[in-house]
């Protein structure tokens, strides 16, 4: 996965688990035998103290879900990148959800509703 923002990479992502990958899936730097992993890009913010107040505020909705161990919240070139590992693909979901909708409000000035593509 590549985001480009004015046409320059901000954020790649060359992950690539394939059958030869046991290492990854299996190793403490990789999914440490979980079967569901995933990643919430959002931004871009405007400085970095934005970016790094919105960090804050993500992380803190983490810890009030108990899901420390779950979801890891980073800034990267004035994006926001939150990575979940785990065995559910429907609660990695939620937990991105409630992220999305404590961030949409600070990006877009606009409430957090579901969008119509989430009901197919």
């Amino acid at each position: 996965m590549q985001l480009n923002i004015a046409g320059k990479p901000q954020f790649i992502d060359r992950l690539s688990i394939d059958n030869g990958g046991e290492h990854l899936r299996h190793g403490i730097a990789g999914l440490q035998h979980h079967t569901v992993w995933g990643t919430l890009v959002a931004g871009p913010f405007l400085t970095t103290e934005e970016t790094g107040e919105r960090v804050e505020m993500l992380r803190d909705t983490v810890a009030e879900d108990g899901a420390e161990n779950r979801i890891a919240v980073t800034a990267m070139n004035g994006l926001i990148v939150a990575r979940y590992i785990g065995d559910s693909a429907n609660q990695g979901r939620e937990h991105f959800v409630r992220l999305w909708q404590k961030i949409r409000p600070c990006l877009l000035h606009r409430p957090a509703c579901p969008p119509r593509i989430w009901a197919t």
